[in-house]
């Protein structure tokens, strides 16, 4: 069974693992992006996916619908800014990492 898993997927249920609950990885991943100064529109697809893909990074072996996904949630992030409504903000206050 563990081979019909793709590796990326045992990987990140290893780090779930290794960190503890979900959540406790969704936040550490938010507050390093944050602190990194990520551009928003990756954080947000972050969010949209639970997925961290960087082109040329990021294995080969990802599937399409993957980097689709990840895709569709960038151009939806542009979208809401090009729409006047940026999520990101309300996004940081309801995990308590506003400044």
């Amino acid at each position: 069974m563990a081979n019909e898993i793709p590796l990326w997927s045992r990987r990140m249920m290893s780090a779930q693992a290794q960190w503890g609950t979900e959540s406790l990885l969704r936040s550490t991943m938010l507050t390093a992006m944050r602190k990194a100064q990520a551009p928003a529109a990756i954080i947000y697809a972050f969010l949209k996916t639970d997925r961290l893909l960087i082109e040329g990074i990021t294995s080969p072996k990802v599937p399409q619908s993957v980097w689709d996904q990840w895709n569709a949630a960038i151009a939806e992030y542009y979208d809401l800014r090009e729409a006047g409504r940026d999520p990101l903000p309300l996004v940081w206050r309801a995990l308590n990492l506003d400044d």
